[in-house]
């Protein structure tokens, strides 16, 4: 892992097609992770594995922890 957060990137969905190629290399090296946007509304992103995987985590985590809340409610 870099010694540095990549940056964050905001590209319209058009120049995102044309740069594809280039914007995956940029986001497998931790460069930039890229937000594309549709008329002006962002749409997707395009992130790297491993932010994926991390963001997969933190949703299986708080998951957890709102259905033990939801345990401790019931019991009440």
């Amino acid at each position: 892992m870099s010694a540095h957060e990549p940056t964050t990137q905001t590209i319209s969905l058009t120049d995102a097609r044309q740069t594809f190629s280039s914007l995956v290399n940029r986001v497998f090296r931790r460069e930039t992770r890229v937000v594309i946007e549709k008329n002006s509304l962002p749409v997707a992103a395009l992130v790297s594995a491993e932010d994926l995987e991390r963001l997969q985590r933190y949703d299986a985590d708080r998951d957890k922890r709102f259905r033990i809340l939801d345990d401790i409610q019931d019991a009440f």
